[in-house]
């Protein structure tokens, strides 16, 4: 089970941290700083008026030794979900998700996405929850198979310049006011 959480700002530097260790998934493929991270966490996650929502993400992502070994631990942060370039009079918003590298494939990342369109239907009122995914890493197929199966695909050739070459992305769209999600 996870849960979404109010970001803080050092939730928010440790996700930068696991942010730069892979670039290759991202719309915005540098490193960031802890000064750039900052001024996302003030201007934009601390900031009512920005037109985008972000959570933490937690949930018990130990392994089973580690359950075994420290089973009294509860929930860890295992990454971040947000909607952002948020349309109010459209109704519309683009999906960010992202899951530490260490918590990836346990099943917490499905759960997340399930949560992402939740919030986006019952607390936001949207109607439609968009996506861009590069085929630089085995996401699409992640995102394929957690979307529900309504879900509108569109190829976008050569979406991203990435290690020397043009990638294609699949783009999505999710319609929430219809009973899809």
């Amino acid at each position: 089970m996870i849960e979404f959480r109010v970001l803080s700002r050092s939730d928010c530097e440790q996700i930068r941290l696991w942010r730069n260790e892979d670039l290759s998934h991202l719309r915005t493929p540098y490193l960031l700083t802890q000064e750039m991270q900052e001024r996302f966490y003030r201007d934009v996650v601390d900031n009512r008026a920005a037109n985008a929502r972000w959570w933490g993400a937690w949930g018990d992502v130990r392994t089973p030794q580690e359950k075994w070994e420290h089973p009294a631990n509860g929930p860890v942060l295992f990454g971040y979900a947000g909607l952002e370039d948020i349309s109010w009079e459209n109704r519309r918003a683009e999906v960010s998700l992202f899951i530490a590298p260490s918590a990836r494939k346990q099943g917490v990342g499905r759960e997340a996405v399930a949560e992402l369109l939740r919030r986006a239907r019952e607390e936001l009122n949207l109607h439609t929850v968009i996506g861009v995914v590069y085929q630089t890493t085995a996401a699409p197929q992640f995102w394929r198979a957690v979307l529900p199966p309504t879900t509108q695909w569109v190829k976008l050739p050569d979406a991203k310049w990435w290690k020397g070459r043009w990638w294609d992305a699949d783009v999505f769209t999710v319609l929430l006011g219809t009973g899809s999600s």
